[in-house]
């Protein structure tokens, strides 16, 4: 069982008792409004640390516990709930989930009813949202400070966010420092009234799709987009009608833009060909909807200035060209994503490792280089094969064989192939012993030379016809394959008395084991 330690909070009332108790309930007020979501009461709740590191946290009116791993990863289980506090005051301990959790995984069914009122605000540290589909919202009319303040989230896929209940959407994206890019158009926002201050201080947004947004019921619109100075492209549908209250900021007049924004139309983003041209006080009060359904864009400059190309270089891992460069043209301004399957290639033979650079920006006055990086795919080689032999071309060991993949070093110098071979000694290497491997067999010999064995003695005899010695005999001593040769006048002796008749046996040969 693990060994537990637990801090238990105090409630809110106990916490502010110094104040005064006369104080209580406009201090809740002023302490809701000011940073956090209205429903965010900071509850007496219970954290359980494990042995492991991980956190359970009781959540709210349910059962279930929330947990929160030693890695920061915070996991909420599956449950149903109405009116559910904000996440982030689950505890109260001082900046627990806030400050902590790096990432939020739905581990199943998460059903809310009523009020979702700063469900995942205030995770400032959160940088990825996973299982999002998990979540049911259909029985939700209130989505006030949803997602405020995730202020280190970059992207997040809001396509299963279910908004058909929806009456109230203020401050939903707020404070979402981090945020690029929204894609809401599966958004229903038929019933919505409010969405005052929606997306404010959203600093690095640049392009937002709100083309599904019905603003037939919309009577709450105030500072909508307040200082959203990056927002470059909207997409606005039919049914939305701008506001002159939304605080759109101003399009910033400078090379390459005329401080207005235009409909794309027939044009592109980065070449915009739409009728209007409006700065952005004229777009707030003219867009109505209906036929001017467009994307809208900062316009640019009627003779836009070419930016200096993004090449995609596409290499292995050792530094090696494996596809030809890639070329990304426009003009200073326009935007570039290489992480799409046009750049993203296929490679046969590589399987895709990294990316090194900014894949996604802007083109500039500066050359820009994204590397695709490929690690080679193992294919084996043909064997090398290693060869014994003596000075003759004899075999005299089994060969050996060095398998692996194309590019695969080998030495065939060590000890596992430079054998000790009984009766032989080395004398050379053959071929060329160290390498890599490819796709055509190699060979390399190890020739060794037949070590001397003492041969059988022959012995040169001195008969008369009667088979009496008649002189001392001679020994030819050597090693097994000597050859010898008894017929010279070494052997052949002149004796006293006699005169040479014939030679019995074999005067010329090789010595053996066997005597001669």
């Amino acid at each position: 069982m693990n060994r537990v330690k637990t801090n238990r909070s105090k409630k809110f009332e106990n916490l502010i008792m110094n104040i005064g108790k006369v104080f209580i309930v406009s201090a809740l007020l002023i302490f809701s409004s000011a940073n956090l979501p209205i429903n965010t009461i900071f509850a007496a709740e219970e954290v359980t640390v494990l042995e492991n590191g991980d956190r359970l946290i009781a959540w709210d009116k349910t059962d279930q516990k929330l947990r929160l791993s030693k890695d920061n990863v915070l996991f909420i289980p599956s449950v149903t709930i109405n009116d559910p506090q904000g996440i982030h005051s689950a505890t109260a301990e001082s900046g627990l989930l806030s400050n902590t959790a790096v990432k939020v995984v739905f581990e199943g069914p998460v059903k809310i009813s009523g009020y979702a009122n700063g469900f995942l605000s205030n995770l400032k540290k959160v940088k990825n949202i996973e299982n999002l589909h998990f979540l049911d919202t259909s029985d939700v009319s209130n989505m006030d400070y949803m997602f405020f303040a995730l202020e280190s989230l970059e992207s997040i896929d809001l396509s299963t966010l279910n908004t058909n209940s929806a009456t109230s959407m203020s401050k939903m994206f707020a404070q979402m420092f981090s945020i690029k890019e929204l894609d809401l158009t599966s958004f229903n926002t038929s019933k919505v009234t409010d969405m005052q201050n929606m997306f404010e201080f959203n600093r690095s947004l640049n392009k937002l799709d709100i083309s599904s947004f019905d603003s037939q019921n919309l009577s709450k619109t105030g500072f909508m987009f307040m200082e959203n100075r990056e927002l470059k492209e909207i997409v606005l549908g039919s049914k939305f009608q701008m506001k002159s209250n939304m605080e759109l900021p101003g399009v910033a007049k400078k090379d390459p833009y005329t401080g207005k924004w235009q409909n794309v139309r027939t044009g592109s983003v980065s070449n915009p060909a739409g009728e209007y041209e409006w700065s952005s006080a004229q777009f707030m009060s003219n867009y109505k909807g209906g036929a001017q359904a467009d994307t809208y864009v900062w316009q640019t400059l009627s003779n836009p200035v070419a930016a200096a190309d993004l090449t995609v270089l596409y290499k292995d891992t050792e530094g090696n060209t494996i596809a030809t460069d890639k070329k990304v043209s426009g003009n200073i301004g326009d935007t570039f994503d290489v992480t799409t399957s046009e750049f993203k290639l296929d490679i046969t033979g590589y399987t895709f490792a990294r990316i090194e650079g900014t894949p996604t920006g802007t083109l500039s006055d500066q050359a820009q280089t994204v590397t695709y990086v490929y690690t080679k795919n193992p294919v084996a080689a043909a064997d090398l094969t290693v060869l014994y032999k003596d000075t003759e071309g004899n075999t005299i060991a089994t060969d050996k064989k060095v398998s692996g993949n194309i590019g695969d070093t080998f030495d065939v110098t060590t000890s596992e192939f430079k054998l000790d071979i009984t009766g032989y000694t080395f004398a050379r290497i053959e071929g060329t012993p160290t390498g890599t491997l490819s796709d055509q067999a190699q060979t390399v010999t190890y020739v060794y030379t037949k070590d001397p064995v003492v041969a059988a003695d022959l012995t040169v005899l001195y008969k008369d016809t009667e088979g009496n010695t008649i002189a001392t005999d001679k020994k030819v001593s050597g090693n097994i394959g000597d050859t010898f040769d008894v017929t010279t006048s070494e052997f052949k002796l002149d004796i006293t008395g006699y005169t040479f008749a014939r030679i019995e046996g074999t005067p010329t040969g090789t010595l053996s084991d066997q005597a001669q």
